[in-house]
This record gives C-alpha cells, structure tokens and sequence, in this order.
C-alpha cells in the first residue's frame, strides 16, 4: 500500500511557478527610476514573494545594489530564523514523546481533549451543569 502511495506522489506534475513581474517595469517604480529605466533608490515597497529579483544592472550605482542585497538577505535570514525555530520545536516534540506510535496517540488524545472543551462549553452554554 505504500508504494502505491509513493508511486502517486512521484507521478504527480509539479506544480507551475507564477511568473512574478520586473518590478522596473511596474507603475510604483516610475517614482525612482531614471531615463535608462534603471533604479535611483532601493524600493521600499519591494516584495521578495511578488516580484522577480532585482539585478545588478537594475540600478544606476552599485551601492545602491549593495543596499538592496543586504536587505535581500536580511529577509532571508528571517525566514531561517522562522524555520530554524520550527525545527527545534518539534526536535522537542521528538524527545518528549520518541517513538512515532506513542506520538500518534498523544496526537488522539489532544483531538480527544479539544473536542471535550469544545463539548463542555457548548453545555454550559445549554445551561447543564458539567462536573469533570
């Protein structure tokens, strides 16, 4: 059965990446774009996620590429933060509960224990009295 599973997953189509739009060639731009549509300043209204990368030929002096770089990975290093962070949680999660089948049962009971609050309340609102 698991390979079946395996199969499926190998055979699905990758997904189709956006095509994200030069941020030069945008209307926002025109602000701080010179006659040669290179940029004067680094945008501050740049998205990482919505707009192709900037070059080096998208700007009028190479400092102002070395700002935008630095700023390209200041966003990086937030989002390895983030990640970096995640991990460790669940390298927690690893330790506390070991082995995968005492994991899913931890995992049972916390389904089990929010759907019990969720009860309680809803009978407490009703009016009954719930002991526990």
């Amino acid at each position: 059965m698991t390979a079946d599973k395996n199969k499926a997953a190998k055979e699905k189509a990758p997904k189709e990446k956006k095509a994200r739009p030069k941020y030069v060639n945008l209307p926002q731009a025109k602000a701080i774009l010179d006659e040669e549509k290179r940029l004067k300043a680094v945008p501050s209204d740049f998205s990482f996620t919505e707009h192709a990368p900037l070059k080096k030929g998208d700007f009028v002096s190479e400092d102002l590429y070395m700002e935008w770089k630095a700023a390209l990975f200041d966003h990086r290093a937030v989002s390895l933060t983030s990640r970096a962070n995640e991990l460790r949680t669940e390298a927690a999660h690893q330790r506390k509960f070991g082995d995968p089948s005492t994991k899913s049962k931890f995992k049972r009971y916390a389904k089990l224990a929010e759907k019990m609050k969720e009860l309680e309340a809803e009978l407490k609102a009703a009016g009954v009295q719930v002991e526990g």
